[in-house]
């Protein structure tokens, strides 16, 4: 397993970005809108990443507003495990695009833990 993410939910993310790409020179990796807002990947690839999700639906929600997020190699196998163990799955699987499939859990002491596998993309 390797440490990933840091996911940040936000209302607006144009603060975030102009203070993690504007001046600690973290480059924008990825930046793309979805249903109700726009998420904002900010990193280098295969280093881990801050992600901005921002929506006005998150000032309604009861999530944090922060997970840690692991790369896994079976999005299955890892979800038996933990919650084999005992963790329960707050939410997922997620799939926002082909290329990535995740779900959260309530870790120790509550700390929301983002499980995330990518899927291999065909080569065209």
């Amino acid at each position: 397993m390797k440490y990933s993410l840091v996911t940040l939910q936000v209302l607006n993310p144009d603060p975030f970005v102009d203070f993690f790409h504007g001046i600690m020179k973290m480059p924008i990796a990825e930046r793309y809108k979805i249903d109700d807002g726009e998420i904002v990947f900010l990193g280098s690839a295969g280093e881990p990443m801050i992600e901005l999700v921002a929506s006005p639906r998150g000032k309604d929600m009861t999530y944090t507003g922060f997970s840690i997020g692991f790369d896994v190699p079976s999005l299955k196998e890892t979800t038996a495990l933990l919650e084999g163990k005992g963790y329960l799955r707050i939410k997922g699987p997620i799939s926002p695009n082909p290329a990535v499939v995740f779900s959260f859990f309530s870790g120790p002491g509550g700390i929301e833990i983002e499980i995330l596998e990518y899927k291999k993309q065909p080569v065209s």
